[in-house]
């Protein structure tokens, strides 16, 4: 997922420099590719675990028919939520620390663009 996000974010420097050009600051910019990383690995959580519980559904209906024996269905939370917490969190630096960077050496080489 980083690797997927950090060629992204290098694709975008055009895209980016545009938003800027268009009058709006780093911190929007960097917001804004921030956001978008949050709002898909969000999104990418819950249809993924809508598939695996749909998934884990049929396994338990399987093994309580095979063995006649209700089985109870035990999804540890904590450990969803860390893994989602983690992914959140490489996401959002995976995106924000190439897109401020590429900001900065696109600024610089329009100052000095501007001077020559």
């Amino acid at each position: 997922m980083t690797n997927t996000l950090l060629m992204a974010a290098a694709g975008r420097v055009a895209d980016l420099r545009l938003i800027r050009l268009a009058g709006a600051t780093r911190r929007q910019v960097i917001w804004l590719v921030t956001a978008e990383s949050a709002l898909v690995v969000l999104i990418g959580a819950l249809l993924g675990g809508a598939v695996a519980f749909v998934g884990l559904l049929s396994v338990r209906a399987g093994l309580t028919e095979q063995t006649g024996v209700p089985v109870d269905l035990v999804v540890p939370w904590s450990v969803v939520g860390g893994m989602v917490a983690l992914c959140l969190l490489l996401a959002v630096l995976a995106s924000a620390l190439p897109t401020l960077r590429s900001l900065r050496q696109a600024s610089a080489r329009s100052s000095v663009g501007s001077m020559g």
